[in-house]
């Protein structure tokens, strides 16, 4: 019976249409404005391929374990940042289930506010999300951190959820979906870029300019207006 209903993906508005009915909610995809980014020429032959995950918490059930298990598959040369609160301290067992010999390409970092989000993820290469598709809720959205990835000029690994394919369906040069539940699939999508530099350099190329074009804020602002005097006017 509402005048105004929004949702974050069209995969969750296609659902909350099919459990209550009525009609299908508008999409709103959860982005900021576009800041143009420096991104040097980077020379992969004398650093590690820089891997990112973020997000409020450190926890099970994102994929994490999996994540463990496939670095330990890889052939490239890679580094990993998990950024976020630990207050139990899972990202350390995490660290800890790598070889000794990998433990020190591991490393944890606290949260940052969110004015510094964009600028600390651009300092890496690959921005991984890795949500179960079994948590219906994180099947169905876009989580933020998929699109500050784009925004920030990353590639992207995404796992294979609803709102995942969604994104990758609209800029499919930014990234790989894989099985977050599967270590060997995994571990061939970040090969797929830690493997062949050019590959990266195009992904992260392809990043930014969907994060300028299809996902910039600016675009939602105009939605939101017509939407909001569509309603007002009812």
């Amino acid at each position: 019976h509402c005048a105004y209903i929004t949702t974050t993906s069209r995969a969750m508005a296609e659902a909350m249409q099919a459990e209550h009915g009525g009609a299908i909610p508008s999409v709103i995809y959860n982005t900021s404005v576009y800041t143009p980014l420096n991104h040097d020429n980077v020379d992969f032959s004398n650093r590690p391929v820089k891997l990112h995950w973020f997000s409020q918490t450190i926890g099970p059930a994102r994929g994490l374990e999996t994540l463990v298990a496939a670095l330990q598959l890889v052939r490239g040369y890679w580094s990993l940042d998990l950024r976020g609160d630990d207050p139990k301290g899972y990202g350390e067992q995490l660290r800890q289930g790598f070889p000794p010999a990998l433990r020190d390409r591991v490393t944890l970092l606290p949260t940052v506010p969110a004015s510094e989000l964009s600028r600390s993820t651009s300092a890496f290469d690959i921005g991984l999300s890795l949500e179960v598709s079994t948590i219906q809720s994180r099947n169905l959205t876009i989580t933020n951190k998929v699109f500050q990835y784009l925004h920030s000029g990353l590639a992207v690994i995404a796992s294979d959820t609803a709102g995942n394919r969604e994104v990758l369906k609209e800029a499919p040069a930014c990234g790989i979906l894989c099985d977050a539940a599967n270590p060997t699939e995994l571990a061939n999508a970040l090969d797929y870029y830690l493997l062949a530099p050019e590959r990266l350099k195009t992904a992260r190329e392809a990043s930014l300019c969907a994060a300028r074009t299809t996902f910039d804020h600016g675009r939602q602002k105009a939605v939101y207006a017509k939407l909001a005097a569509a309603a007002l006017e009812t």
